[in-house]
């Protein structure tokens, strides 16, 4: 049962980069100047001054267009943007909330600009008196749609302030067009660095009937660490390679079993390892404003870089010796978890917790002296929960 679910897992994880168009190609369409709607395949990298469109998913290349040769173009998960003359230049602007009036969001070279466009006009928010500039824009509507509360006013607040005008005038016809709102600073991410760390609970667990049994062997708190390279494959999806350690020390009853399946000894036991982990994971999520609430499944694959196996026998076991035990050199599994997170510009934190099912063969010899010599393999179950919190650091695709 565990390795088909195992397998299902891979499989899942090496489908999911078909979930994208190859070569960074997206679903979409262009608006040629003519005002025809071509629909096709977009590549667009944030705030450059060119987009690649092909309307063959087979054609390799596809061809460069530029803002004066197309009116705008749509990423069908990202959103619309539109070409606008800025001081003689032709460039790409990225609608941010749709209506009555629309908003357009611009970035390059650390300069932000915003644009209102509405039946009449399509002009340059003025960000140098911005509490004014959207009181007189949104007239009758201004006590409404204005924050009751004293804030700093900045392009950031824009958009808020752009949606509720446009519910103001015409009741439902206001929708966010892209990312959320509050991202408006951001360029798109596209790949994430960062760290994770967490503490475990959880036991062990030996079939019955092995030549060494355990009663009651739990592990304590102890401390995970991985180093984190985050992808994200779409608004909802991102998949995640976790390399790391996880130390794990666990105390318990260990009871000795000769032949015949009679209880020999009791005796107290401690085992330490620490393993090296490779987990692969996908997360869905759903993002409200700056906070993204998660789903995950994935596989983990971990390797054993030391361990310490410590009897203290009972009196009845002090001259029985301690039995060989070879833990398990490799350890697979699933991995199935929850996160929060919360992300401000290019900085994201999170909290979560994951639940852990490995299996592993380990190798249990017999006391040298006694008529127990053999050597066993022993199919080892772990089951721990994780709790962690991390950072990350989302790169832009400029």
């Amino acid at each position: 049962m565990m390795q088909k679910m195992l397998l299902f897992s891979f499989c899942l994880l090496l489908s999911l980069p078909a979930i994208g168009q190859k070569g960074g190609f997206q679903s979409g369409y262009w608006i040629n100047l003519k005002g025809d709607t071509l629909k096709g395949f977009v590549r667009y990298k944030s705030w450059a001054e060119k987009v690649v469109v092909k309307k063959n998913e087979d054609d390799p290349e596809g061809r460069d267009v530029f803002p004066d040769q197309i009116s705008g173009f749509q990423i069908d998960s990202v959103g619309f943007f539109r070409s606008v003359i800025l001081k003689g230049d032709s460039i790409f602007t990225r609608r941010m909330v749709d209506g009555p009036s629309k908003l357009y969001q611009y970035k390059r070279a650390g300069n932000e600009l915003l644009f209102i466009e509405n039946e009449q006009q399509f002009m340059l928010v003025d960000p140098t008196n911005l509490k004014d500039f959207l009181i007189i824009y949104t007239g009758e509507c201004a006590k409404e749609v204005m924050p009751s509360k004293k804030i700093r006013y900045n392009l950031k607040s824009v958009g808020p302030i752009i949606e509720n005008y446009n519910e103001c005038k015409e009741p439902g016809s206001s929708k966010k067009d892209g990312a959320s709102i509050f991202e408006l600073n951001d360029d798109i991410p596209w790949i994430a660095l960062g760290f994770r760390g967490g503490a475990n609970i959880g036991e062990l667990i030996f079939p019955p009937g092995t030549y060494y049994s355990f009663g009651e062997y739990e592990n304590f708190a102890l401390p995970s660490g991985a180093f984190l390279i985050r992808a994200r494959l779409n608004d909802r999806m991102r998949l995640s390679f976790e390399p790391g350690i996880t130390l794990k020390e666990n105390e318990g009853t260990q009871i000795n079993v000769y032949p015949f399946n009679e209880p020999a000894a009791v005796s107290d036991v401690s085992l330490r390892m620490a393993w090296l982990d490779l987990p692969m994971i996908i997360q869905y999520g759903f993002p409200i404003g700056n906070f993204r609430f998660s789903a995950e499944l994935g596989m983990r694959v971990g390797g054993l870089l030391d361990y310490n196996f410590t009897e203290i026998p009972s009196p009845e076991a002090a001259n029985l010796g301690t039995p060989n035990v070879e833990p398990s050199t490799l350890e697979y599994g699933g991995i199935g978890g929850l996160n929060i997170s919360y992300r401000k510009k290019h900085i994201e934190l999170f909290i979560g917790g994951r639940y852990y099912y490995d299996e592993g063969e380990w190798v249990i010899r017999g006391i040298p002296g006694t008529v127990s010599v053999v050597s066993r393999d022993s199919d080892l179950i772990t089951r721990r929960v994780e709790a962690s919190v991390g950072i990350l650091y989302w790169l832009s695709r400029r």
